[in-house]
């Protein structure tokens, strides 16, 4: 399970490689908005990475431990829109609910950024011309 949560990171670095070949002026719009929609299962992929590394990997479970309690957007929401239940431990597919919540929401953010960043690179190249 932590194995396939790593892979994920294969996704952001595929989405860039396809973007600067074939979509260069929205290259980071297209590359952030892949690292938000994949943020959740990477941040606990690095959490459950550092528990296989023993004492070595206490500084992934510092990092993920602190990712993750920044994904309790999700989490929230779920609860709001009654797909969670407060105050019971989510199991099953309620994991997926708020992954798939959390991919929308910090994509949709970091998406946000990389369209920010794309419109300053090509106001800085235009201005050059």
């Amino acid at each position: 399970m932590i194995l396939i949560s790593l892979l994920f990171f294969i996704v952001p670095l595929l989405s860039y490689k396809w973007a600067k070949k074939h979509r260069h002026k929205k290259l980071w719009t297209i590359t952030c908005a892949s690292v938000g929609a994949i943020i959740d299962p990477l941040v606990f992929g690095i959490y459950g990475f550092g528990f296989v590394l023993g004492s070595i990997g206490i500084p992934f479970v510092a990092i993920g431990l602190f990712l993750t309690s920044l994904s309790s957007v999700g989490f929230e929401l779920a609860i709001f829109l009654g797909i969670q239940k407060p105050g019971i431990v989510v199991t099953g597919f309620g994991y997926l609910w708020i992954g798939l919540i959390n991919g929308i929401i910090w994509g949709a953010l970091f998406g946000s950024i990389g369209f920010l960043i794309d419109k300053i690179r090509i106001h800085k190249k235009l201005k050059k011309q």
